[in-house]
């Protein structure tokens, strides 16, 4: 019965394919794209996915396989003969063409919203700068893109760049005290950061690696001590107990004090340094949370000073934004 099943398949597409200009092993290829894609829509991985943009007349005779194939793996499909124009693709990718939007529950009324806000927008001749941006990444979530895809989309196709695109070797991030020296000696004895260069108003220390501090004397720098500190500086290490024993034994005020719990996600504990600026000793452990993370993080080893403290691998500056989805997209 398999076997029958199988020819009276292979037969049916045979005739469907003669009925389509593309090539058997191309159009068998396009329908396995769409299986694909709606598995990943059904599993929720994605929300909305694209076909292939095709002639009106081959989508004739696609459609009716893609539509058994949507239908076994429980999502709906959508013919659009005019797919919203954003920057994510070229402008012309589906000019004149069929494409089937694969997805399930209320996607495709997101999706018809947002080509009718576009629509109005180039009505009213407003269909560019930041909100022809925004527009394109409305749709690149909806295609459940990451904001790097995105953002990688928006420069295959602008004149858009991120930090990336500049080949940035290394971070500083910049601290304002009104007691430079007592800092310096904090961070350098404490601690056990390297001075690499002292400019008098201005101390450059290195974390990590790539990774550098640069202390400022608030009286003479771009800032002052009594500005919102609205930044943390996260130093990771795999040896949090020596350092907490090591900064409670010279008396470092503790924020919040350091109790490892099995199964979490990372463990660690806060510090105040000199003049208030919080400082997260952290370790990161395999989770499902961070199984991006922590191959990045190994390729990093630890920096250690003259005191010979345990040092730190990696270091994370945290800021803190009212919007910070907003913010994200210069990342």
């Amino acid at each position: 019965m398999n076997t029958k099943i199988l020819f009276l398949n292979a037969g049916l597409l045979g005739l469907l394919i003669s009925g389509c200009s593309l090539p058997k092993d191309q159009y068998a290829y396009q329908l396995g794209a769409v299986g694909a894609f709606s598995e990943m829509v059904n599993a929720g991985a994605k929300r909305l996915a694209l076909s292939t943009p095709l002639s009106p007349e081959e989508m004739d005779v696609f459609i009716l396989e893609a539509q058994k194939i949507a239908d076994r793996h429980g999502v709906m499909l959508y013919r659009e003969s005019d797919l919203i124009v954003t920057d994510l693709f070229p402008a012309d990718i589906a000019k004149d063409l069929d494409v089937l939007l694969i997805y399930k529950g209320t996607t495709l009324d997101e999706y018809l919203t947002l080509k009718k806000d576009i629509h109005e927008l180039n009505a009213e001749e407003l269909y560019d700068g930041k909100v022809r941006e925004e527009m394109a990444r409305r749709f690149g979530r909806l295609l459940s893109y990451t904001p790097q895809k995105i953002n990688q989309l928006l420069k295959d196709n602008t004149n858009f760049r991120t930090m990336a695109d500049f080949q940035i070797r290394a971070t500083n991030l910049f601290l304002y005290y009104k007691d430079l020296n007592k800092a310096t000696n904090f961070y350098t004895e404490t601690l056990g950061m390297e001075l690499m260069a002292d400019y008098q108003m201005a101390k450059i220390l290195r974390m990590t690696a790539d990774s550098y501090l640069i202390l400022v004397d608030a009286t003479k720098g771009m800032h002052t001590a009594e500005e919102p500190k609205t930044v943390a500086l996260a130093l990771l290490t795999d040896r949090l107990g020596e350092w907490y024993e090591h900064l409670n034994s010279k008396n470092v005020p503790i924020k919040y004090s350091y109790k490892p719990k099995e199964g979490g996600a990372h463990d660690g504990f806060v510090a105040i340094d000199p003049e208030g600026y919080l400082l997260e000793f952290e370790t990161f452990k395999q989770h499902p949370e961070n199984e991006k993370f922590i191959p990045l993080l190994k390729k990093n080893s630890p920096v250690t000073a003259k005191t010979k403290s345990p040092g730190f691998h990696s270091t994370i500056t945290w800021l803190y934004y009212k919007d910070m989805l907003e913010n994200a997209k210069v990342l």
